[in-house]
């Protein structure tokens, strides 16, 4: 096992290869980059000034009355946390001891926080083909006390089956955690299954979907009494004043956002075409990337297309190919850019 490893930076790999930094178009941990920055920074000053930053937060319940609207749950099923990390993180350790089972590949953070509490880490793999072992994972869930499920995944972009998460959640002494990070980009969302089946929650993060990933804001739906275990296992202030009323007022752009979500998705579905119809390995994705298979040296294929101006996440020996290509999706003149690029370097 190897410790979770953040994507380099635009400053780091610059600086490691000696290249010019403003020319690199940042594709490696699926921001959102369809806000403009412009918008965000006015949003995040007015944001800033409302809140008297010499006082504790206390804007948590503005947040969850606007998420129990926006989610149409009712607010006592709402956790907030410091970024869903932070709430992956908690959850493991208060509720992981028993063992965690997940589905591999998925987020390598659950692996690393396992090591970093001596916990069990067991999993099934997807097959080739991206199928998944139900019958495994059903036994999995059987002898662990957290499972934690990746829908859509990262680093694939698939989505998991509803009838796979009921049946580990029906199997499992403990709870299941379904990290719906990317909800927003996918075709069907699980966020009300927590309300039919008491053991299983939801993490979701304002990182992906409202374009907020350094305001470090997620949040935890599950059924009330499980709810309130977690905001009893939390800290007393898991987000700042600042980060709670940004994500307050991001919510108030809902139909904004919802406008970005459905670009996202029209440029995701002309990116996969467009990939496969220059003969790469394209698989089908449910999130705001676009993941390809390639048999080209890991290293070669990073190296290449950060060269050409394209810093992407390399993950080596997934899905029976030596390199899988993961691509965070982009307006469309950086992505032209992009699949030219990969046109020329991944095999």
């Amino acid at each position: 096992m190897q410790w979770y490893a953040r994507a380099e930076s635009q400053r780091e790999a610059a600086a490691r290869l000696g290249l010019d930094e403003s020319r690199i178009a940042k594709l490696n941990s699926n921001e959102n980059l369809f806000v403009p920055r412009e918008l965000a920074a006015r949003v995040a000053r007015k944001a800033a000034e409302e809140v008297d930053h010499r006082l504790y937060p206390d804007l948590e319940g503005e947040l969850v009355e606007k998420l129990s609207s926006y989610l149409g749950v009712g607010e006592e099923c709402i956790a907030i946390g410091c970024g869903a990390d932070q709430l992956i993180d908690l959850l493991i350790a208060a509720f992981g001891r028993g063992g965690v089972a997940t589905v591999h590949p998925t987020y390598t953070y659950y692996m690393d926080r396992c090591m970093a509490y001596k916990i069990s880490y067991r999993y099934t793999e997807l097959t080739r083909s991206l199928e998944l072992d139900l019958e495994e994972l059903v036994e999995l869930a059987e002898s662990s006390s957290l499972v934690i499920l990746n829908t859509p995944n990262n680093p694939t972009g698939t989505a998991m089956p509803e009838e796979a998460v009921k049946a580990a959640a029906e199997a499992c002494r403990g709870l299941v955690v379904v990290d719906e990070t990317y909800a927003e980009f996918a075709d069907r969302q699980l966020h009300t299954l927590p309300l039919e089946l008491e053991n299983t929650l939801v993490i979701r993060s304002f990182s992906k979907a409202f374009a907020a990933a350094g305001a470090r804001v997620g949040y935890l739906v599950a059924h009330p009494a499980a709810a309130k275990e977690v905001r009893r296992a939390q800290q007393p202030y898991p987000a700042s004043g600042f980060s709670l009323r940004y994500a307050s007022a991001l919510l108030d752009m809902l139909s904004y956002f919802k406008q970005v979500w459905s670009e996202v998705k029209r440029v995701r579905s002309w990116f996969y075409r467009k990939l496969r119809g220059q003969g790469l390995r394209a698989i089908p994705s449910q999130a705001n990337f676009v993941s390809i298979r390639a048999d080209i040296d890991p290293q070669a294929a990073y190296e290449g297309l950060l060269r050409r101006g394209y810093l992407v996440r390399v993950f080596p020996g997934l899905l029976g190919s030596r390199s899988l290509v993961r691509v965070t999706l982009a307006p469309v003149e950086t992505l032209e850019g992009a699949a030219k690029a990969l046109g020329e370097v991944v095999k």
